[in-house]
């Protein structure tokens, strides 16, 4: 499937109901790419539930209400090339595996830049979407040569509830890279 040149703005009009810009599930092989992402009143771009090779790339993702890009309890995630900026969120990669995050511009999102996050059981792994593709765990991920320019918020990686430390640990191979500020 591939979304490519669009404008995708103004939904989400009513704040009480949950839905989100544009939301792929269960998906292989989605292309979202160079499109005008903008005043949603909810998360943008948002890969979920045993989405496959995802890739997101060269989209402009400004001022939403939610997430900017979402990968979650999906594989393969390629977010790469996008701008993302003034959301209260930039890119959230959630109890994903192998997913590579790169060549961003994410800037001035509230809460946090770019984030991988574990949710789940003790065991540290969602089993509420089952998948032949494997467990839902942050494993294998790679976020390098990106842009954040952040006031306020944080980046890096974080669990949440009862889930393990697994995500730090290196038999995990999450690998966040950042360059000093020159």
């Amino acid at each position: 499937m591939l979304i490519e040149n669009n404008e995708i703005d103004w939904n989400q009009r009513d704040p009480n109901v949950s839905m989100c810009a544009s939301k792929f599930v269960k998906t292989t092989g989605l292309i979202v790419k160079g499109n005008y992402v903008h005043h949603n009143r909810c998360p943008a771009l948002w890969a979920d539930i045993n989405t496959v090779s995802p890739i997101f790339e060269d989209n402009i993702v400004v001022d939403n209400f939610g997430i900017g890009i979402d990968c979650e309890i999906s594989y393969g995630c390629i977010i790469r090339n996008n701008t993302v900026r003034n959301n209260p969120a930039g890119i959230l990669a959630a109890s994903s595996p192998d997913v590579q995050i790169y060549g961003n511009v994410v800037e001035n999102n509230r809460d946090y830049g770019i984030r991988l996050l574990q949710q789940g059981d003790a065991n540290g792994i969602r089993t509420d979407h089952p998948s032949s593709q494997g467990a839902h765990v942050v494993e294998n991920n790679d976020v390098h040569d990106n842009t954040i320019v952040m006031s306020t918020g944080y980046t890096g990686a974080s669990r949440v509830g009862k889930t393990s430390n697994a995500i730090f640990s290196a038999t995990s191979n999450n690998g966040f890279t950042t360059s000093p500020i020159s």
